[in-house]
């Protein structure tokens, strides 16, 4: 015991840069180590997982970030702040090909640009914001968040569809309404707060943000559901662009190309065949259900582990 708590006494007295520098090495390492040895089987599991997330996240407007970073976590077994760094990347692949597919939709000339310009101009300033924060954070700290942010998100969910039904024929009949100048500034400006929200959640997490988005965007206007998923995607770019880009800039080794893109190929795969595809056939209610019980299973899923290698950190110390 002695000699370990010596061997581990030049690492606590570095500096903080060269501590960080250590800590780099190490997750680089573990990350290579499953790349150089089953290279094949790491890309694959990157790229069905994108598949996945992209797929599910097209459907219910939610980018995949929710379900492709605990499967990263879990199953791929990439540390917390490269399955976050990933996804961000990801995320972009997944809105870009479903709100195409939304925008090919016999709704998609209702797309509401003007909104969605403001709820990336909030988001583009906080997402590189929460993306520092992410990586200023502890590995099983971080996990621990996450897993709240989707049993969060499983019980949001119910609600947030309720709603969208319960409008359908409201926004039809708001259609041809004409919007004063007082309501357009109060619109625009909500959005842009609820853009502020989103990009810092997009950051820290690696998510869409469009748990947000999407029913903020339905209070505020009147388009239908499909227009509204497709404006809540198209959003979401902005964010994880910036997120992305403070990520490579500050720690590339957390956006290895072997991770990124299977998943961005398998991603846009994806969504495409979920928004253009799977979405119009599937029921709504049953598909929203059932996201709605995954996302629980793996916040549970991941809020246990999390704990577990918080517990077995303290008990070393």
């Amino acid at each position: 015991m002695a000699s370990a708590r010596l061997l581990s006494l030049p690492t606590q007295l570095a500096p903080l840069r060269l501590r960080n520098t250590i800590q780099c090495y190490t997750a680089k390492k573990l990350l290579y180590r499953s790349m150089v040895t089953r290279p094949t089987a790491f890309s694959l599991k990157c790229g069905f997982t994108g598949a996945v997330g992209g797929c599910l996240g097209s459907l219910v407007g939610l980018g995949g970030g929710f379900v492709a970073v605990p499967m990263m976590t879990g199953w791929v077994g990439v540390t917390q702040h490269t399955a976050v760094s990933v996804s961000l990347a990801v995320v972009l692949a997944t809105g870009a090909s479903a709100a195409w597919q939304y925008s090919k939709h016999e709704s998609g000339n209702k797309l509401d640009l003007e909104t969605a310009g403001a709820v990336a101009l909030g988001s583009i300033f906080f997402a590189p914001l929460g993306a520092k924060m992410m990586r200023q954070m502890d590995e099983n700290r971080l996990k621990l968040a996450m897993g709240f942010l989707l049993l969060a998100v499983s019980c949001a969910l119910p609600v947030r569809n309720a709603y969208l039904q319960s409008r359908k024929g409201e926004s039809r009949s708001n259609e041809n309404k004409t919007e004063s100048s007082k309501e357009y500034a109060t619109r625009i400006t909500s959005m842009t707060c609820v853009g502020c929200v989103s990009g810092l959640l997009s950051g820290l997490f690696g998510v869409g943000g469009g748990v947000l988005t999407v029913p903020a965007i339905a209070l505020t206007t009147s388009l239908d559901q499909h227009a509204v998923v497709g404006t809540a995607l198209l959003a979401m770019l902005p964010a994880a662009f910036g997120a992305s880009i403070s990520n490579l800039r500050s720690k590339p080794h957390l956006m290895p190309l072997a991770a990124v893109v299977p998943m961005a190929l398998g991603s846009m795969i994806g969504a495409t065949l979920g928004a253009g595809y799977i979405a119009p056939q599937l029921p709504n209610e049953g598909m929203q259900v059932l996201f709605s019980c995954l996302i629980f299973v793996l916040g549970v899923r991941t809020v246990s582990k999390a704990r577990t290698a918080i517990n077995a950190a303290s008990r070393k110390l």
